[in-house]
């Protein structure tokens, strides 16, 4: 090899020590480098990422995780795609139809600091390992095939104890934020942001439309048949990883109808594209084909970390969207070919249902690798179909802050729906199935058992009931009430006194924890009544679930917890002892700190 030869083969690898170093984090010994970038095996499914060089001094990265080859049944594989695409979360699931392989597969296209792009890839490669080790036995025998199970050169067999970023979904689960994620509310309004994407399109925008929900962009009617593509974002929650950010490019006349091959022909496309970025997934929504992307609210916060956070701004939203550009753009070109001889959707709805079962009992890694000990937190419960949470308590305690819930759950072995008591706590979680609950003497006895639970000696000092239907909203605030009555020692003075602390707080829950009032907030208390001294029960609920006081705690509650495990991190004292830690510890990290000059 000449010289030139050598100097970009050092500088390829450059590139890729900051992407692991900064965003990947890999295990060294699963990992195996060569010449166009390297392989991964986070677990039995081995991951290759490539980095070339194009015009411009851009960066064309591509990755893709072979999951089941020698596949059988190609007529059903598309369609799968398809559906497990609405999974997905940062890459797409296609077939190759010359070696009879499903793939998932990702790619990004941009220069080498630009570090928020490189963070999606990255997560999308951990969310992906994780996801497809957990499905691909199922989907291999669905599809007459076998996984593509494989291993770096040293090791005989494929990975069994998978990565620890197995575990984030998990992770994600037991923070706090996924009863009540603060972070959509550190954006500007729909309408402001709306605007802003509207000046971004430029030409292309035609109109937009705010509610609610979020914001629609109708872009310029293309030339040809087809009718013109829209836009639409908003926050909303995705079916395994809770609030994201939701972006979808939506083709509403696709002639034939939605087909599969379609949605692989585009998502090759923006994968081999120089200049394309494939981050997102083709799906169908009723008649529509879209091209959806999500940015999960934990990715969100840890833009923070990067050099590029500019704070909570429309701009970052942007900046996520942006390369569903690439998938309009392809759309508006496409040639599209109807497609018949399609698997019925009951058929195919039946066939996704048995690929995503191990799912909603917590995944493959979490029930064979990693089982609960005794008294440990039951972390199978996390991943339960939750139906309704009947009410949130938290204690703001900087050393230990605690958020509990109860939430009706639908056990998926049995399709009963029960009664749990999740108490997320960074050190010592508790998660509890209180049994069924689908008659009134049933969920009587549970909802006593359960707030038995939550009230445990003191009272907290942020409370939320949630709506509930018929006379449930009554039977739990009943049951609340005698709970928090016999748990407190002094009920008269302990009422009372929680509830002044709070009011004199309010706003502000580093001050209720011990640290100084800001006056700012001192009109804002004034506004509510004084607590008396003989306050009972109804005046201090009044006061917990007082809005401020709830919106205050929940926006704080992500920082103390990170704040608590740092500390106890900083302090030595998480490796052995009593904590039940579980196998990930999902706090703020070094992401992005490599920096990007010094890679080359």
């Amino acid at each position: 090899m000449d010289e030139s030869g050598d100097e970009e083969l050092t500088q390829r690898r450059d590139w890729v020590r900051y992407f692991c170093d900064g965003f990947l984090w890999p295990d060294a010994d699963w990992l195996q480098d060569d010449e166009r970038g390297f392989s991964y095996w986070p677990g039995r499914l081995g991951q290759h990422v490539a980095v070339d060089e194009i015009a411009g001094g851009h960066l064309k990265w591509r990755w893709r995780m072979p999951v089941v080859q020698g596949i059988t049944r190609r007529d059903l594989a598309a369609w799968m795609c398809l559906r497990l695409n609405e999974f997905a979360c940062g890459w797409s699931f296609v077939v190759d139809p010359a070696n009879a392989t499903l793939s998932a597969i990702a790619a990004v296209s941009a220069p080498i600091d630009w570090d928020r792009y490189l963070l999606r890839f990255a997560n999308g490669a951990k969310l992906a390992g994780w996801f497809c080790d957990t499905i691909v036995d199922d989907l291999a025998r669905v599809l007459g095939g076998t996984p593509a199970f494989s291993a770096p050169g040293g090791h005989d067999e494929p990975r069994v104890v998978p990565d620890a970023l197995a575990y984030l979904p998990t992770a994600i689960r037991e923070r706090p934020e996924w009863v009540f994620d603060p972070v959509p509310y550190r954006f500007g309004s729909l309408d402001d942001m709306a605007r802003l994407f509207v000046g971004r399109m430029g030409d292309a925008a035609d109109r937009s439309e705010v509610d609610d929900g979020g914001f629609t962009i109708t872009t310029l009617r293309p030339d040809g048949e087809h009718a013109a593509s829209v836009l639409r974002a908003a926050f909303d929650v995705h079916r395994l990883l809770g609030s994201a950010w939701r972006t979808d490019v939506v083709l509403p006349l696709v002639p034939g109808g939605v087909h599969a091959s379609a949605a692989s022909v585009g998502a090759w496309r923006l994968y081999d594209d120089p200049v394309s970025s494939l981050l997102g997934a083709w799906v169908s929504d009723g008649d529509a084909l879209v091209y959806r992307q999500w940015a999960t609210t934990d990715e969100l916060r840890s833009y923070e970390q990067l050099q590029s956070f500019g704070g909570h701004t429309a701009d970052l939203l942007w900046s996520i969207t942006s390369t569903s550009s690439d998938a309009l753009a392809w759309a508006m070109d496409a040639d599209w070919e109807a497609v018949s001889g399609a698997p019925a959707p009951g058929d195919i709805d039946a066939t996704l249902g048995t690929v995503i079962g191990p799912l909603g009992q917590g995944g493959r890694a979490l029930t064979e690798i990693w089982r609960p000990h005794e008294d440990a937190a039951d972390r199978r419960l996390l991943w339960w179909q939750q139906l309704a949470v009947l009410i949130v308590v938290g204690w703001f305690n900087p050393m230990g802050p605690t958020l509990s819930t109860l939430e009706l759950r639908r056990d998926p072995t049995t399709g009963r729906v029960r009664l749990l008591w999740l108490m997320r706590h960074p050190f010592l979680p508790q998660y509890v199935d209180l049994g069924p609950c689908e008659t009134d003497d049933e969920l009587d006895e549970a909802l006593r058992d359960g707030m038995d639970r939550l009230c445990q000696g003191n009272l907290p000092n942020v409370v939320s009931l949630a709506p509930c239907p018929g006379d449930l909203a009554e039977r739990v605030h009943r049951a609340f009430q005698d709970a928090a009555a016999d748990h407190v020692w002094d009920p008269g003075e302990g009422f009372a006194e929680t509830a002044a602390r709070i009011r004199d707080t309010l706003g502000q829950p580093w001050a209720y924890a011990g640290g100084q009032r800001d006056d700012r907030f001192d009109a804002r208390i004034s506004e509510r009544p004084p607590i008396r001294d003989d306050a009972g029960f109804v005046e201090w609920l009044d006061i917990a679930v007082d809005e401020l006081n709830f919106a205050a705690n929940m926006s704080t509650f992500p920082d103390a917890w990170d704040g608590s495990l740092n500390f106890q991190r900083s302090a030595g004292t998480l490796d052995g002892g009593p904590f039940d830690l579980g196998p990930f510890l999902l706090t703020y990290s070094s992401i992005g700190r490599s920096e990007p000059d010094a890679a080359g």
